[in-house]
C-alpha cells in the first residue's frame, strides 16, 4: 500500500511541479555567485588564502611585512600630498601593487580584507568576554534571586559562553558557508512545493468517490492513513534534503567550501553562536532542525486536506497562513517574530545567539522550547490525521430538502427570466461556503490595510522639518536647510570645547547647561536633519527638468504604490476557479455542450462574470486601501509633480502624483483583469480547481518575493509588475507579454469549451 501511495504522488504535474522549484531553487543560489567564477575573483580569492596562509605559519614575518607595506605607504601619501603642494609631478609616488595587480582590487584592499579576517579571529575572546562581563553587570544590578527569570537568562549566556572562552579561532578564509546558511530562497520555495505536493493527498479518492467503499473494506481505513501518512514522511524528508542541499552544491562549484572542520563560529552569522560546534557538526544540525520543522508542517497541510474537503478552502487556508506569517515577517513585530513560520524554517534565526524564554517564571532554552513545541504539534497532528474517520458516525447522509430549496443556498433560482449571466452568477453566491470565504478575505483586507497603512514612527522633528518646508521647492527652503545643518554642526563642536573649558574651570556651570541644552537639542534633530538634506539635495538637482517639485511627506503614497494586493489575488483565483469546475464535477458538461446556449453563449457569459466580479472587487479593494490612505496621509500634495518622491524618480515623468496615480490604477486594472482572464481559462483547460490556483498563487507570490530579496530572476515574466506597475512606464515589454499569454490560453480554452467531443 506504501508503495502504491508513492506512485500516486509521482504524478505528472508533481513531477513537473518539483522539478521547477528545484530549478528556480539551483537557479537563484547560482546567479549571485556566478561572478565567484570570473578570473578576477578567484584571483583575489587566492590571493586571500595565500596571505592568510602566510600570517598563520609565520606570523611575524607577516606583520614584518605588513607593517613594512603601512610604512611605505604612508611615505607615498606624505610625498603624494607635497606633490600636490608644489604643483610637481606625482606619478612618481604611486604605491606599486606586488601581490594582486586588479583595476579595482590591489594590496591595499587585500591588506584590509586579511587584516579584517585576522582580527575577527584574535579579538574573539575579547568579544566573548564582554558578553560574560555584560550578564555579570546585569546580575550585579538585579542581585541573585534563584527562580527569577531575569537572573536565570544571565546565568545561562554566561555558562554557554563561558564554555568558548578556551575556543581558538585561526584566522581562516571562509567560502560559501556564508551564503549557503544565508539562502532564505529555498524555504520559500519548500513552502510552496509542500502545498502543492500535499494537499491533494485525498483528493483522488474523493474524486472518484470510493472514500466511503475504502474506509469499510480490509486495508482502507487506519491501514490506507498509515499509508498516506508513511509515504508523506518520506516524501517530506527527501524534499526538504533536496531543496536545502542542492544550493550546497551549486557553491561548491562557484564559490567553493572552505573546511567543514572548523568551528562554526568562523561563519560571521554564526560568530556568537553559544554552541561549540564544527561547520559539519552544526550542518547535521541544520538540516535535521528544517526536517523536523517541513514534515510537521506537511502534517499540517495532509490534515487540512481530512478536514476540508474543498481545494479552494484547504489551498485557501494554507496560503492565507503562510502570507500572514511573511507581512508579519517582514515587519519584524518582535512579539511574533520567535515563533513566525518564516523565522523557524530559515533556522540561522535559532543558533545566532543565545536564546531563552520566560516560561511561567522559570528559565528555558529557546532551541529546547521550540523541539518540544515541534515534537508535541507533530505528535498531535499525525496522531489525529491516523485516527480522523470522516465516515465513523454518519446521521442521515442525505436528509430531506423542501421544496424549492437547495442545501446550502441562499439564493432561489426560478426559471423565468433569467439569463444565462445571471445563472452563472447565481451559482456563484448560492453556495454559503462561497460567500463566507469571501468574507473573510474581504475582512483580512482590511484589517491588513489597517495595519499597513498605519504610519511608521517618524520623529517629531522631521516632521516638524517637513511641515515647515513643505510645499514647493524653493532656493530659500535650501538656504534654510543648509543654515539649520551648519547650525546644528557649530552646536555640537562648540560643545566640545565647552565641555573642556567647564572641565578646567574657564566657563561656569550656567552656561555648560545651555551649551548641554543645545547640544542635545542638536544630537537629537542631527539624524532626522540628515535626511532632509539627502531629500533637499535630490530636488535640487531635478528642480530644472520637471515642474511642480514640491517637499512632501510621501510615506502614504509609497506604501500604496509597492502594494501588491494578494487578498484580491486570492479572492480573483477563488472565484474564478468555481466557474468552469462546477459542470465538469457535476459531470453536466456533456449535456451542456449540445444544448443550444451551452457553448458560445454560456462561455461568454462565465467570461463576463470574471470580468464583472475582477472590476466589483478591484473597485471595493481599492476604496478600502484609499480610505485608510486618506486617513492617516495628508495628501494635499497630489498636485505636485511625481519627481518629488525620491522612490519613484526612475519613473522620470512631468506630471502630477495624482495623474501618476491614475495611471497606476488604470495599469493595475488591466493587470487584474488579465489575471483573471488568465486563471479562468487555465481552470478550464485544466478543468479543476487546486493545480490551476497553486500554480498561479505561486506564479504571482515567488517573484514577489524573490524581488523583495533583491532577486530580479523573474524580471520578463513576473506578472507582479502588471498588478502592481510601481515604475508605470518601466515594465511595457513585461505588460505586453502577459497579456499576449493571458491572450493565448484565453483562445486555447476557447477551442476546447467549443469542441462537442
Amino acid at each position: 500500500m506504501i508503495q502504491f501511495e508513492i506512485k500516486k504522488f509521482l504524478s505528472k504535474f508533481n513531477i513537473i511541479f518539483v522539478s521547477v522549484m528545484l530549478f528556480l531553487n539551483i537557479a537563484v543560489a547560482f546567479i549571485p555567485n556566478a561572478d565567484a567564477l570570473s578570473e578576477e575573483a578567484i584571483a583575489i580569492k587566492e590571493a586571500k588564502k595565500t596571505l592568510i596562509e602566510e600570517y598563520n605559519s609565520d606570523k611575524d614575518q607577516y606583520l614584518t611585512d605588513y607593517t613594512q607595506y603601512l610604512s611605505q605607504k604612508e611615505s607615498n601619501e606624505y610625498a603624494l600630498r607635497q606633490s600636490i603642494a608644489s604643483n610637481s609631478d606625482i606619478t612618481t609616488h604611486t604605491l606599486p601593487n606586488q601581490r594582486i595587480d586588479l583595476i579595482n582590487y590591489g594590496d591595499m584592499e587585500l591588506y584590509a580584507d586579511v587584516e579584517s579576517i585576522v582580527n575577527n579571529a584574535n579579538n574573539y575572546n575579547d568579544d566573548i568576554k564582554k558578553i560574560i562581563y555584560k550578564a555579570y553587570s546585569i546580575i550585579k544590578d538585579i542581585g541573585s534571586h534563584d527562580g527569577l527569570y531575569a537572573y536565570e537568562y544571565q546565568v545561562g549566556i554566561i555558562s554557554h559562553y563561558e564554555k568558548l572562552l578556551n575556543l581558538q579561532l585561526t584566522p581562516s578564509l571562509v567560502s560559501g558557508w556564508n551564503e549557503f546558511f544565508e539562502n532564505q530562497t529555498s524555504s520559500i520555495l519548500l513552502f510552496a512545493t509542500f502545498i502543492a505536493f500535499f494537499s491533494g493527498i485525498y483528493s483522488i479518492e474523493r474524486k472518484v468517490k470510493i472514500t466511503p467503499i475504502l474506509h469499510i473494506t480490509k486495508n482502507g481505513g487506519y491501514r490506507l492513513r498509515i499509508s498516506k501518512s508513511v509515504s508523506v514522511f518520506i516524501f517530506a524528508i527527501v524534499l526538504t534534503l533536496i531543496f536545502t542541499l542542492s544550493p550546497l552544491l551549486v557553491l561548491k562549484f562557484t564559490t567553493g567550501l572552505s573546511a567543514i572542520d572548523t568551528p562554526i563560529q568562523t561563519i560571521d552569522i554564526y560568530r556568537f553562536c553559544p554552541y561549540s560546534l564544527t561547520i559539519s557538526e552544526f550542518l547535521i544540525a541544520y538540516i535535521f532542525c528544517k526536517i523536523l520543522f517541513f514534515l510537521t508542517f506537511a502534517f499540517i497541510i495532509v490534515l487540512l486536506d481530512q478536514l476540508f474537503h474543498q481545494d479552494s478552502i484547504k489551498v485557501g487556508i494554507s496560503t492565507l497562513i503562510l502570507i500572514l506569517n511573511y507581512i508579519l515577517f517582514t515587519r519584524e513585530i518582535n512579539s511574533t517574530t520567535k515563533y513566525n513560520l518564516f523565522s523557524l524554517s530559515f533556522v540561522t534565526p535559532l543558533f545566532e545567539r543565545y536564546k531563552a524564554e520566560n516560561i511561567l517564571g522559570c528559565h528555558l532554552s529557546y532551541i529546547c522550547l521550540l523541539a518540544f513545541i515541534l515534537l508535541i504539534v507533530s505528535t498531535l497532528v499525525i496522531t489525529f490525521s491516523l485516527l480522523f474517520n470522516p465516515f465513523s458516525k454518519r446521521k442521515n447522509r442525505h436528509p430531506k430538502i423542501k421544496q424549492n430549496q437547495c442545501p446550502h443556498s441562499i439564493l432561489i433560482i426560478t426559471p423565468k427570466s433569467f439569463s444565462v449571466f445571471s445563472f452563472e452568477f447565481s451559482k456563484i453566491l448560492a453556495d454559503k461556503k462561497n460567500l463566507i470565504v469571501l468574507v473573510v478575505l474581504l475582512i483580512s483586507k482590511i484589517v491588513f490595510s489597517f495595519v499597513y497603512f498605519t504610519p511608521t514612527q517618524n520623529s517629531e522633528q522631521y516632521i516638524y522639518y517637513i511641515n515647515k518646508i513643505y510645499g514647493e521647492f524653493t532656493a530659500e527652503k535650501e538656504q534654510y536647510i543648509i543654515d539649520e545643518s551648519k547650525y546644528v554642526a557649530d552646536a555640537i563642536n562648540n560643545f566640545n570645547l565647552i565641555q573642556t573649558q567647564y572641565r578646567h574651570g574657564e566657563v561656569d556651570l550656567s552656561e555648560y547647561r545651555e551649551a548641554l541644552y543645545i547640544n542635545n537639542y542638536a544630537i537629537s534633530v542631527s539624524e532626522p536633519l540628515d535626511r532632509i538634506k539627502e531629500r533637499s539635495t535630490y530636488l535640487s538637482s531635478i528642480t530644472n527638468d520637471y515642474n511642480n517639485i514640491w517637499f512632501i511627506l510621501d510615506e502614504g503614497i509609497i506604501k500604496y504604490v509597492s502594494l501588491l494586493d494578494i487578498f484580491l489575488v486570492l479572492s480573483l483565483i477563488f472565484i474564478n476557479g468555481h466557474i468552469f469546475p462546477f459542470e465538469y464535477d457535476s459531470g453536466f458538461i456533456s449535456i451542456l455542450k449540445v444544448s443550444r446556449k451551452g457553448r458560445h453563449e454560456t462561455q461568454r457569459a462565465k467570461y463576463t462574470l470574471a470580468i464583472v466580479m475582477t472590476s466589483l472587487f478591484f473597485v471595493i479593494f481599492s476604496l478600502i486601501d484609499l480610505f485608510f490612505l486618506f486617513h492617516y496621509y495628508d495628501l494635499s500634495c497630489l498636485k505636485a509633480g511625481v519627481m518629488s518622491i525620491p522612490f519613484l524618480s526612475s519613473v522620470e515623468l512631468d506630471i502630477s502624483i495624482s495623474h501618476y496615480l491614475i495611471t497606476y490604477k488604470i495599469i493595475s486594472y488591466v493587470g487584474y483583469i488579465t489575471l483573471s482572464i488568465l486563471s479562468l481559462a487555465i481552470t478550464d483547460i485544466v478543468k479543476e480547481f487546486l493545480k490551476p490556483a497553486i500554480s498561479i498563487i505561486l506564479a504571482i507570490i515567488i517573484p514577489y518575493c524573490m524581488s523583495l530579496f533583491g532577486i530580479n530572476v523573474f524580471r520578463f515574466i513576473n506578472i507582479t509588475l502588471l498588478l502592481s506597475p510601481t515604475f508605470v512606464n518601466k515594465h511595457f515589454f513585461t505588460y505586453f507579454l502577459s497579456i499576449i499569454l493571458a491572450i493565448c490560453i484565453y483562445h486555447l480554452s476557447c477551442k476546447k469549451w467549443r469542441d462537442i467531443t
